[in-house]
């Protein structure tokens, strides 16, 4: 029952007017006349239902293609850590000192030929690691018994030595290198019985015991 003025209701059929006392009920059973739209109230068009288009707006920006990334720079060589490592997985077959072997340097202090290494012996061309940070002060070969070697200075007059290499060591004279870096392989060239590098240190031009500054 509708209370009041008369008002106007939107039906799928069209606007009704009702009157105080109609039963809106009726309005969609199409028991009252269809009227005008009241005043004031615009009638859409069948298609205003429908979506409006969106309109795309072209982008500012052109199509840029990925840039391809910098590749990452390599790791500068770090310096001496005061901390030697085994320069190469093998076995050690002779240590530092003395020698029966006629072909070491007499020490008369000692009163015997002196082996001033370490010989650790591994297939050929093991991958030999510098010991710790340095400048590479030698690297080639000579008639010295040691073949192809490489020879570092670690600062502090330290410096360490890898002899007997399969071929040229893989680092060249001047070049700065960090602990761990692989210099040249495992070989038996030179003054050698088998593959194997052996591995020098001398203190201020002094051979020393390896052993000595290994973990």
């Amino acid at each position: 029952m509708i209370e009041g003025p008369a008002s106007f209701v939107k039906s799928a059929n069209g606007w009704y007017r009702i009157e105080a006392g109609d039963l809106r009920g009726y309005v969609d059973g199409d028991l009252l006349a269809a009227t005008e739209a009241p005043e004031g109230v615009l009638e859409p068009d069948d298609e205003s239902d429908a979506e409006p288009e969106r309109s795309e707006t072209p982008s500012l920006e052109p199509d840029r293609e990925a840039e391809p990334s910098d590749p990452e720079p390599e790791p500068a060589p770090t310096g001496p850590t005061g901390s030697f490592i085994t320069p190469v997985d093998g076995t050690l077959t002779q240590g530092f000192g003395c020698s029966s072997l006629g072909y070491y340097v007499y020490d008369p202090e000692l009163g015997c030929a002196v082996h001033d290494g370490l010989d650790i012996a591994a297939p050929t061309n093991t991958p030999i690691l510098a010991a710790d940070g340095g400048t590479v002060v030698f690297a080639g070969s000579c008639d010295c018994g040691l073949g192809n070697y490489v020879e570092i200075d670690h600062g502090d007059g330290v410096h360490t030595l890898y002899g007997h290499m399969a071929e040229r060591p893989f680092v060249i004279t001047g070049q700065q290198v960090s602990r761990g870096d692989v210099i040249g392989p495992v070989g038996s060239t030179g003054l050698a019985t088998g593959p194997h590098v052996h591995f020098m240190v001398r203190v201020d031009g002094v051979s020393r015991d390896p052993a000595e500054f290994l973990p």
